[in-house]
């Protein structure tokens, strides 16, 4: 099931992003950043996100309420016209169950009823297991480039890649 995350989600968010990340970028970000990797920052994190208006965040639950996934998203402040899929995340243990394009689909439909004629997100240069995802639901590398600079000195360089919402009709692919 996925549906519209609150406050309380915080820190299962925080926990599925951290184990994410320490499976996925295992070799793709230096392995100092990823040991340093915090549940509790990251749920102080979440918990700023959702107690704010900016982000919509979906979360999938398994049958018995435990939050496996989650996805963020809102139009670009300053142009509506474009929304930014911001985060999209699936703990390890559920990968290849269809969670993420569960997570996905609704996150592009969330945009498209939000108005958003193009979506546009990030991934790490690299990721190849992203990126795929994304090309099979009608994603495309858009050339954009851009080197996150992280507030612990890392800096990570990351390819954009877009989405027509108007040729989808505003719904997203089915895989």
């Amino acid at each position: 099931m996925v549906r519209r995350a609150t406050v309380t989600d915080a820190r299962a968010i925080a926990r599925v992003q951290v184990e994410s990340w320490r499976s996925a970028y295992e070799g793709l970000m230096p392995a100092e950043l990823l040991a340093a990797l915090s549940i509790d920052e990251r749920e102080r994190m979440w918990r700023g996100v959702l107690g704010s208006s900016g982000a919509a965040v979906l979360v999938a639950e398994e049958p018995g309420a435990a939050v496996v996934g989650f996805v963020a998203v809102r139009p670009r402040p300053g142009d509506p016209d474009v929304g930014e899929l911001l985060a999209l995340y699936i703990a390890p243990s559920q990968w290849r169950r269809t969670i993420g394009t569960l997570l996905h689909n609704a996150a592009v439909e969330h945009l498209a009823r939000q108005g958003c004629a193009r979506a546009e997100l990030w991934v790490l240069d690299g990721n190849e297991r992203a990126a795929a995802f994304y090309r099979a639901r009608g994603w495309i590398p858009d050339g954009r480039r851009q080197r996150e600079e992280r507030p612990d000195g890392f800096v990570l360089p990351e390819l954009g890649m877009s989405l027509d919402l108007r040729r989808t009709g505003g719904t997203a692919r089915r895989v």
